[in-house]
């Protein structure tokens, strides 16, 4: 556990920084931001402004995100295919999410092959989640932290419940998650889930 504060003319820097014993390696925690916005449509803007320009366009946030989702894929994908992964899967047509190497996103099913622009939006989040297991950002080989703001918008009723399923299997495999959510269906699964 985490606890800081803030002074009273604090604008950049954190006065106080408390660590407790459940982060022993507080070096190696990796904390992931997954915004309401999916960010694949805008990954180039996001390189643009922050690599090329330097322009703070963007936070950090979503900088770390593109940074995340650009390293490269794990050998060991085998281990990253559960039950709860292949239910997700199922809820995007059983889409697989590929990054070309001049950087072009693309959603493969099958034999066709979508453009990231071609794609509904919450498709294309379920697809950040896909790719950060595969190359194991989301994983607990690290203590990592997730934190979600609203993960059901732009999905199908069913999506969202899968995506439940899927933090709530990620959560009980050492993955801590804060969850912030207006839906009252994904949290009713939540709980359900956790009863």
């Amino acid at each position: 556990m985490l606890q800081f504060e803030f002074g009273k003319t604090t604008k950049s820097r954190i006065q106080k920084l408390y660590r407790s014993y459940i982060l022993p390696n507080f070096g190696e925690v990796k904390a992931i931001f997954l915004p309401p916005k999916e960010i694949l449509s805008i990954f180039d803007a996001i390189v643009a402004t922050r690599e090329d320009k330097e322009i703070l366009a963007y936070d950090d946030t979503y900088f770390d995100l593109v940074r995340d989702f650009r390293q490269p894929l794990t050998l060991n994908k085998a281990s990253q295919l559960t039950e709860v992964w292949q239910a997700l899967r199922s809820a995007t047509g059983e889409s697989e999410i590929v990054v070309e190497k001049d950087g072009s996103i693309w959603f493969v099913q099958g034999p066709e092959k979508y453009n990231v622009h071609q794609i509904a939006e919450g498709m294309r989040k379920i697809g950040i989640l896909h790719r950060l297991m595969h190359n194991e950002m989301l994983t607990s080989r690290i203590s990592c932290v997730l934190f979600v703001d609203e993960p059901e918008i732009n999905l199908h009723p069913q999506a969202q419940v899968q995506l439940a399923y899927f933090l709530y299997q990620r959560s009980s495999r050492g993955i801590q998650i804060y969850l912030s959510t207006h839906n009252y269906f994904v949290l009713k699964r939540l709980e359900q889930l956790a009863r």
